[in-house]
């Protein structure tokens, strides 16, 4: 007989949230502040403009879009909530909500942002590529009009239709005479203007836009120039392209920035940058549609955590009232030097690369994560003692020490798990998870994502990085027709998705399939198998065992690895059942496992954390974890011949 426990149930049992810490009782506010999506803070409308630190990674790259002479296309790939819009938006001053159109110097910057944009209405017959166009016509009137701001601010004359007209005729002659004109207008350059503008006012708008921005003088006429690569030209940036709801728009998107690029570079003097925003499931989409070759950058942000948290609580503290009722205090002084000595606990390049892979390299989760474990922090009475003013100070000299990767992940996985996970996109998930009420899922999960992490490798290995996990169902249907572990192929897919495991994506020539990205979470927790036991004894819970194997054991710190051992034994005889039912072991060894057990995997990480156990070590552990790795090297060999 086998059990096992629900999500809830553990929720109610081991997992219990960790009692509130003094430190969230003496900085509740604070770690309020920091967790709200969307903070308020004086003397700002936006709370982002205050709390911005500057990016040593993007800003740069901006700069270098920027001087670079030429006209160019250029694309900034990054997860979610790496800083891509916070970056842009922080480098050209684009905070205010209906920021559309800014000059930065001499360049005409143009922001279109698809996250803020509802492209929804209420005429069922609506096509997506019809609202998109209508998002970016908006943009280039909202151009027009800050160019005339500009020329009314600089009492300029406005340039006449003529002019438009004779600049037209000269760089694009053949496009006047592709609409129909309305007879009922007498002045020919009018006529041929308003039948082009009717017939495709995206062109029109774009071409009036560069033509009355090359007659607009310089800014910096008559003045010695700062910089020597100070010179008029159009910026255009498309940001959140994953706001378009549907495949359709994106797809429509791709086709309107085509002509709309052609149409801006050509016929003037100054360059015309175009910078795309977009998460890497949409580069790759774009790759498929696109006739232009951009600049691409992967975006890396160099921001650490520490210095993130403790920018954003300077800012609290001096610009909220409830920051400076804290700071006013006469422990807090004190308090605060202990808060940053044990947020110095999980700033090491190690832990922060766990809790940026655990939050899929989203900042604001990660800092939402960093945060809920500063609030429910594990304290010794004897390093942390509370003073007569109700702050707190360490009662031992100097820092407390940095916290070692696989402990990290175990005081994730057990302490305050409904705070840190309420969701699953931040903290620790489980890759053993599987259906209660249906043993055929038992392993299932993390057998896809052992398929996928080597797939994206050896098949996948350059743009566009797609998975196709149509492959994985086809080669584990005809290598295990009939059985049981087929109805649950889709169920296992859509776990991985709400897991944030794999990212999903529409395929361009197939409406109903669906491609994939494996996930930064993926990657780490998959790679932390062969590192330590960690995630063998932190789920031992949530999978099917013999019934009394709970019960064996007596509760002692050294039980979740002898869990763990008996865990790796349960999935090497999971997989040895699946090659017994397969009618095509070649093919399940090539294709599914790429030549290499799951149990073999997770027992390396074994061998390492018995290798680097100091102290006294669980009684006869040692030759139960050898004879499973004996019987794993005689079945992986079996299976390779």
């Amino acid at each position: 007989m086998r059990q096992k426990l629900r999500a809830s149930e553990r929720r109610r049992g081991q997992w219990a949230p960790a009692r509130s810490s003094n430190i969230r009782r003496y900085f509740e506010p604070l770690i309020d502040f920091l967790l709200a999506p969307y903070p308020v803070l004086e003397g700002a409308s936006n709370g982002q403009e205050l709390t911005y630190l500057q990016n040593s990674a993007g800003e740069p790259i901006l700069s270098a879009l920027i001087d670079h002479n030429q006209t160019t296309w250029w694309q900034l790939v990054g997860y979610k909530g790496t800083g891509k819009s916070t970056t842009i938006k922080g480098f050209f001053g684009l905070w205010d909500a209906d920021s559309i159109t800014k000059f930065h110097e001499e360049s005409l910057v143009l922001y279109c942002s698809f996250n803020s944009t509802d492209l929804h209405t209420d005429d069922p017959d609506e096509k997506p590529h019809n609202a998109v166009r209508r998002v970016i016509e908006g943009v280039l009137g909202a151009a027009l009009r800050r160019l005339k701001q500009e020329r009314e601010a600089r009492r300029d004359q406005e340039p006449t239709a003529a002019s438009f007209h004779a600049f037209v005729v000269r760089t694009k002659p053949d496009i006047l005479s592709r609409y129909e004109e309305d007879d009922s207008i007498d002045d020919t350059i009018l006529r041929e203007l308003k039948a082009w503008e009717c017939g495709s006012r995206i062109t029109y708008l774009a071409t009036k836009l560069k033509f009355e921005l090359s007659q607009l003088p310089l800014l910096t006429d008559g003045i010695a120039a700062a910089s020597p690569f100070l010179q008029r030209q159009l910026v255009v940036i498309i940001d959140d392209v994953e706001g378009i709801p549907k495949k359709e728009g994106r797809k429509a998107l791709a086709h309107l920035l085509s002509p709309l690029w052609n149409c801006f570079r050509n016929g003037v003097s100054y360059p015309t940058k175009f910078l795309l925003a977009t998460r890497p499931h949409t580069r790759d989409e774009f790759s498929r549609n696109q006739v232009w070759t951009p600049i691409t950058v992967d975006f890396a942000n160099t921001l650490t955590l520490q210095k993130l948290l403790e920018h954003k609580a300077e800012r609290f503290l001096e610009h909220t009232p409830a920051g400076r009722e804290l700071l006013a205090r006469p422990t807090a002084a004190e308090s605060l030097r202990v808060l940053w000595a044990l947020l110095a606990r999980y700033g090491s390049n190690e832990n922060h690369e766990v809790i940026l892979g655990l939050s899929n390299s989203c900042f604001r989760d990660s800092l939402s994560l960093l945060t809920n474990l500063l609030q429910h922090a594990p304290t010794d009475k004897a390093e942390l003692g509370e003073t007569a003013g109700g702050g707190f100070a360490l009662t031992t000299k100097g820092n407390w020490p940095v916290i070692p990767r696989a402990n990290l992940l175990e005081l994730i996985g057990k302490r305050g798990y409904d705070d840190f996970a309420p969701d699953e996109a931040i903290g620790l998930i489980n890759l053993f998870e599987n259906d209660p009420d249906d043993e055929s899922t038992d392993f299932l999960i993390i057998l896809l994502l052992h398929w996928a992490w080597h797939h994206s490798r050896r098949y996948a290995s350059h743009w566009p990085r797609l998975i196709d996990v149509h492959v994985f169902k086809e080669n584990v249907s005809r290598c295990l027709p009939g059985r049981p572990i087929l109805r649950k192929l889709d169920w296992a897919e859509r776990r991985c998705e709400q897991m944030g495991l794999l990212d999903d994506v529409l395929d361009r020539d197939d409406p109903e399939r669906e491609l994939h990205h494996l996930m930064p979470r993926a990657d780490l927790l998959y790679q932390e198998l062969s590192q330590s036991s960690i995630l063998l004894a932190l789920s031992y819970q949530d999978v099917y065992m013999e019934e009394g194997v709970l019960s064996n054991f007596k509760s002692d710190r050294r039980e979740p690895f002898l869990f763990a051992i008996r865990l790796c034994r349960h999935l090497l005889l999971y997989e040895q059942s699946l090659f017994d039912a397969c009618v095509d072991k070649r093919l399940f060894w090539e294709r599914i496992y790429h030549k290499r057990l799951l149990a073999k995997i997770t027992h390396v990480g074994l061998e390492k954390t018995w290798s680097r156990w100091s102290g006294h070590k669980p009684q006869d552990a040692y030759a139960e974890l050898n004879a499973l790795g004996k019987d794993i090297a005689r079945l992986e060999s079996k299976y390779g011949n």
